[in-house]
């Protein structure tokens, strides 16, 4: 997140915005090739979890094995097809500063930064299935760091978005290693060789279809908007989307980050009522953690992105990051039914509910882009919550085959209705200001609305949850050791 907060403004005055926009677009790229892996990072991370609770040395190696020679495979294939195939599709994009020989290079090093950066894949997963996810987040953080201060030395240079790609084959090979050495100090004993085997194949095959198609549709869901902007509109509309649409996505993976966890938890539960509470009960915190973080982020997106990037940017670029920040209140509320899926084995559901969302984005993005130009991008982007409400009905009413809703309403629609209500007081106070603030307004602000929502929504799931809420619990035992202190 520090990352995007300091590159984005900074690229966007150097490079500027359209040049901006078809950097997105190349890194946009490695996202479409991303479903090359088949599903089979998913697959991968649960057998080795799996393998490892057993101490089964010989599954592990199995199937990080197979994983390996599938992830070579692909990664190889898709990246030399692409490679020879870069004139042909540079010339689909609505280039103006960036010449075509220029774009066609740009390209083919992107391709290959891929190939080698996609092999790092199963690498990466093996400490997450040791729930090791502090060397996760050192490798993350490490990656950053060389990012930031490698895009500002290129740049500064004057190497331009050219030094820009070179930086990414780089980060590439960077990756890689780290990952490989993480892996191999996490578990000595694992043989990290790309050597197949006809059982592991199953295994991993078996399960990745489903998320496969899954990621596959959502990665359509992600990156079709900005081809799409990019064809029909030009590359600085990419800008002008991207960059909303990265901090949106930014700060949707604090939830996401927050809900990991679910999954063996969900996996582990054969209670059916224990199951249901958990759901429910994680559905409504992670539902007020979505509020809490994207209803002061919808009311002042105009003002930030004017402080941050540039008053002319913020123009273009405030109304898009409004919507998307508006649309991402309630998406909290549905990380606890993709986790439960998958815990539950059940991850055709999760494809379902992905196919729906991402049908509903893309054939509103077609009708509404052409139509309203960067605007319909945002309006289609608004429109596929409806699929996850749709969902949270589907899960407490099928899944758990409860008769009665009211524990659904009473702790997560009614606190839903009660952050909307705080999002639209937050929108009407902002209106009492001038319409222009500065840095000091913006922060004082957006504390006031994260105090206020948070405040209300707490209050609420407290007064309306049961005995045994989390929150219930959490405050008693706050309660109890702060009079431990005070005594």
């Amino acid at each position: 997140m520090s990352a995007l907060f300091f590159l984005t403004p900074f690229l966007v005055r150097h490079i500027g915005e359209s040049g901006y926009g078809f950097y997105i677009l190349l890194t946009s790229v490695s996202g479409f090739l991303g479903l090359m892996n088949l599903g089979l990072g998913e697959a991968t991370l649960r057998y080795v979890a799996y393998y490892h609770s057993c101490n089964d040395e010989a599954g592990i190696n199995r199937v990080v094995g197979s994983t390996l020679f599938v992830y070579l495979l692909m990664g190889i294939t898709a990246s030399l097809g692409l490679y020879h195939a870069a004139d042909y599709l540079v010339g689909f994009l609505d280039l103006t500063d960036i010449s075509h020989s220029l774009a066609a290079e740009l390209f083919r090093i992107t391709c290959a930064a891929f190939c080698i950066r996609f092999v790092s894949g199963p690498f990466f997963a093996i400490p997450q299935a040791v729930l090791r996810y502090d060397i996760t987040s050192r490798l993350l953080i490490a990656e950053n760091v060389v990012r930031v201060a490698g895009s500002i030395y290129v740049v500064n240079k004057g190497f331009g978005i050219h030094g820009l790609i070179f930086l990414n084959l780089f980060l590439a090979v960077f990756f890689l290693v780290i990952t490989f050495i993480a892996a191999g100090r996490v578990m000595p004993g694992i043989r990290l060789m790309p050597v197949p085997t006809k059982e592991g194949l199953k295994e991993i095959f078996n399960y990745g279809i489903f998320s496969f198609l899954s990621q596959m549709v959502g990665i359509a869901w992600q990156y079709t908007d900005r081809m799409l902007l990019g064809i029909l509109v030009g590359t600085g509309a990419v800008a002008y989307f991207s960059v909303p649409q990265e901090l949106v996505l930014r700060f949707l993976g604090i939830g996401a980050s927050a809900g990991a966890v679910l999954m063996p938890k969900f996996s582990s539960i054969r209670n059916k009522e224990q199951l249901c509470f958990l759901y429910l009960n994680s559905t409504a915190i992670l539902m007020t953690i979505t509020f809490v973080i994207f209803t002061p982020l919808a009311v002042l997106f105009q003002d930030f992105i004017r402080l941050w990037v540039s008053p002319e940017f913020a123009t273009q670029s405030g109304f898009i990051g409004t919507l998307l920040a508006a649309s991402c209140v309630i998406r909290g509320a549905f990380i606890p039914y993709q986790e439960l899926f998958k815990g539950i084995g059940k991850p055709q559901y999760l494809l379902m509910i992905t196919i729906l969302s991402s049908g509903t984005i893309l054939i509103a993005d077609l009708i509404l882009i052409p139509a309203h130009g960067l605007a319909g991008a945002g309006y289609a982007f608004c429109l596929s919550p409806m699929w996850g409400i749709a969902c949270i009905f589907f899960v407490y009413l099928r899944i758990f085959h409860m008769k009665s809703p009211e524990p659904l309403i009473r702790l997560v629609f009614i606190p839903m209705i009660t952050g909307f209500g705080c999002m639209g007081l937050s929108f009407w106070f902002r209106t009492l200001l001038p319409d222009e603030i500065g840095w000091k307004m913006l922060i004082f602000m957006a504390g006031n609305i994260i105090g206020i929502t948070a405040g209300v929504m707490v209050t609420c799931n407290l007064v309306l949850g049961s005995a045994d809420n989390p929150l219930k619990i959490l405050f008693s035992e706050t309660k109890v050791k702060f009079r431990k202190m005070v005594s």
